[in-house]
């Protein structure tokens, strides 16, 4: 069994080597990459595991950072990468309309209709070997239901193993009126609502994300970011009375 699992991890690598190399690319040329909340708040609690010389704790955290650091490269190539295509489509095809050339417009739309699908699946951390591997055929995307025109009017993503935040380019489908994500643990939806206006009820939304932990003073650990639990009242022993009220005789 453990022959399988890491002959299937190998595969997968080799699958995903291309377009993780494509981003990358990207991200070189980009240059300087925003920093993300997640990447900021890891950053800072290794300098204070630094400061504090605690180097079991800074040596896990520099791990952490190193990996959201590169989601963020990433991130940003995959974004960089939807604006130029959709872009340079968008030229092409009111360019066919301008010359009738109504069947070359066809074409390139539905060329449009999957880079917002790339755009979405990037930015959600999908598994390149899944959905990348037949570039120009639509019909060949799981999960994805297109109407007689090649327009993405459903998506049924549930179960693929998403993470981060559901990505606003699901706005740019304009025919979508059906959407599912559930059964993806760690993809969160910042914003639900707008969703739903769009939606209606055929929209399964994931949580919203988790609230930050209260930031402890400076220079020190919270409980949470120290890996600790907060103290706990100590219960009464058994078979003792109940505290008196403050101020009560005893």
């Amino acid at each position: 069994a453990k022959a399988v699992v890491t002959y299937l991890r190998a595969q997968l690598q080799l699958a995903r080597a291309p377009e993780l190399a494509l981003l990358d690319k990207k991200a070189k040329e980009l240059g300087d990459i925003p920093m993300s909340e997640t990447t900021r708040l890891t950053k800072e609690g290794f300098e204070q595991a630094k400061r504090r010389q605690s180097f079991v704790s800074a040596k896990s955290l520099k791990a952490e950072l190193a990996e959201h650091v590169t989601a963020d490269a990433r991130e940003a190539a995959a974004i960089a990468l939807y604006n130029e295509a959709t872009s340079t489509l968008k030229a092409g095809i009111d360019d066919a309309f301008d010359k009738d050339e109504f069947d070359k417009a066809a074409e390139l739309q539905a060329k449009m209709e999957e880079e917002k699908l790339k755009a979405c699946w990037r930015l959600m951390k999908g598994e390149p070997a899944t959905v990348l591997s037949s570039p120009g055929d639509l019909k060949k995307w799981p999960g994805v239901t297109l109407n007689a025109k090649n327009q993405v009017v459903g998506i049924d993503w549930s179960n693929q193993r998403l993470t981060g935040e559901v990505p606003p380019q699901f706005f740019d489908f304009a025919n979508l009126t059906e959407l599912e994500l559930s059964g993806n643990d760690n993809l969160v939806c910042s914003d639900p609502g707008r969703l739903k206006e769009k939606l209606g009820s055929n929209w399964t939304s994931p949580p919203p994300p988790p609230e930050a932990p209260p930031k402890a003073p400076d220079g020190a650990l919270s409980f949470a970011e120290a890996g600790a639990r907060p103290p706990q009242p100590k219960s009464a022993p058994q078979g003792a009375p109940p505290p008196s009220p403050r101020g009560a005789p005893p």
